[in-house]
């Protein structure tokens, strides 16, 4: 068996998928030092943590999108449909 199936165009791992993983992560730090900045009571510092979470997410979601619209499979096609 042939992986991934002939006629299947794979996305290259450090393009992309890689930028997506970085965003996740750089979303997740705000996040994380907004429970220390509510303990501290810094709610000017809160705010802008909780800001730049959403504007990650929002981008996140933006390269997911294009990322799915402009793979040359679909979900029903062959294995990753019958994984998803």
């Amino acid at each position: 068996m042939i992986f991934p199936n002939r006629g299947i165009v794979t996305i290259f791992p450090t393009g992309l998928p890689l930028g997506n993983v970085l965003i996740l992560i750089k979303s997740s730090l705000p996040l994380q030092a907004s429970l220390i900045w509510i303990k501290k009571g810094y709610k000017s510092q809160l705010i802008k943590g909780i800001a730049n979470n959403i504007a990650c997410t929002g981008f996140f979601i933006w390269m997911q999108l294009k990322e799915y619209t402009t793979a040359l499979f679909t979900i029903s096609d062959s294995m990753y449909g019958t994984n998803f």
